[in-house]
């Protein structure tokens, strides 16, 4: 709480500097807000430009107690560990208070219903057992998976494995016929007679593995498009002859899962289950909390998002990060997006499934100020 830090800053005052090593580098020392929370600071050049992040979420204890405030040291390199030139650099970090993300929905993906289970990214090859259907799949971690389809429930379930089948392109079907995926076009002969012929719309996803059941006129198919791969199950309806002595069959469509293509966000849009694709703000605009230590602060700051092996994070449009919101892996991207009514919703995406996030609270933020200093170079 606020007065916990404030009681800090008190406690500073009356403390003698530690007796340590003197530091090689820079000591940073700085005031810390009177916001309960974490820290993050980062060193700048005259121009501007973040070229070492000092510290990020980090609590008081992270950093050295002295007589002039908290301290932490710089060696004088970038984040890379190349050592900068000497010259005239500044310090200034923001406190983040309670900020708060509430996970909304996912999207894009029919296949996830489990948040424990594995996530299924890819289709690969399917298979008829009786009244279930086998399909050989990918996780979002690359590990084969082998999901359970259930016809009658329609209840199904993901589990590891380590056989994985090739698609099927050519299966038997129901009276000694045979199906083919033929050029994108599906077709059923008996001997060199064709039964049937089911092509597919330009702008529709193709077939590249199928099923058949052998005692009926049922399909399994998996389809890949554009924006969409999914498994869709058909059943022959009826076959009418026309006056020519063609016939021409109809087939219903009794089952449908599909996962969105999601490589990035302007592809995801329009999954997101909006009436109109939501877009993305490359830097958002959060006022900040005014900073009773110093006498100039700024009052506003840009915001983003962006993504590492833990999962995504707010950080300034220059780099500094400064609050974890997710720890979902394996992430290709994040968003933030504005409601019409000034909310800050987060997307993001591992590819497999579309997870969306309300953003409250980020004016719970307080910028400070630690000083400027002169870097006489690496010796």
């Amino acid at each position: 709480m606020r007065s916990l830090r404030l009681a800090l800053i008190a406690a500073i005052a009356g403390l003698a500097c530690a007796q340590d090593e003197p530091p090689k580098g820079v000591r940073i020392t700085f005031l810390p807000p009177p916001l309960d929370g974490t820290m993050s600071v980062g060193v700048f050049s005259v121009e501007g430009r973040l070229v070492r992040v000092l510290a990020a979420e980090a609590q008081d204890d992270a950093f050295i107690i002295g007589l002039n405030g908290l301290m932490a040291n710089w060696d004088g390199n970038d984040d890379a560990g190349a050592p900068l030139p000497a010259g005239k650099y500044f310090a200034r970090g923001f406190a983040v208070g309670d900020v708060e993300i509430e996970g909304v929905a996912f999207h894009g993906n029919d296949w996830l219903d489990d948040d424990e289970a594995p996530r299924v990214r890819e289709l690969r090859a399917v298979r008829l057992d009786g009244r279930e259907l086998l399909l050989d799949a990918m996780s979002v971690e690359a590990a084969p998976v082998l999901v359970r389809l259930h016809l009658d429930s329609g209840e199904h379930s993901i589990a590891p494995t380590e056989n994985s089948a090739q698609p099927a392109r050519e299966v038997p079907g129901a009276s000694e016929s045979v199906w083919r995926i033929e050029d994108g076009v599906l077709t059923q002969r008996s001997g060199d007679e064709l039964l049937r012929e089911l092509e597919f719309p330009a702008e529709e996803p193709k077939p590249f593995a199928l099923a058949a059941a052998p005692d009926r006129d049922e399909l399994f198919l998996i389809e890949r498009g554009a924006n969409e791969l999914r498994l869709r199950a058909l059943r022959l309806k009826e076959t009418k002859s026309e006056a020519d002595g063609k016939k021409i069959s109809e087939w219903e469509i009794f089952l449908t899962k599909s996962i969105a293509a999601q490589e990035t966000f302007a592809q995801a849009a329009p999954a997101m289950g909006r009436e109109q694709p939501p877009v993305a703000e490359e830097k958002v605009r959060v006022a900040l909390m005014r900073n009773e230590l110093i006498q100039v602060a700024p009052a506003a700051l840009q915001v983003g998002v962006a993504i590492d092996e833990k999962g995504s994070l707010l950080r300034t449009v220059d780099g500094l990060p400064l609050h974890r919101l997710t720890t979902t892996p394996h992430l290709k991207w994040a968003a933030l997006t504005r409601e019409a009514d000034g909310a800050i919703t987060l997307w993001q995406s591992d590819g497999a499934v579309i997870e969306e996030y309300r953003v409250r609270k980020l004016d719970q933020m307080m910028a400070f100020d630690a000083g400027e200093y002169e870097w006489t170079g690496a010796k």
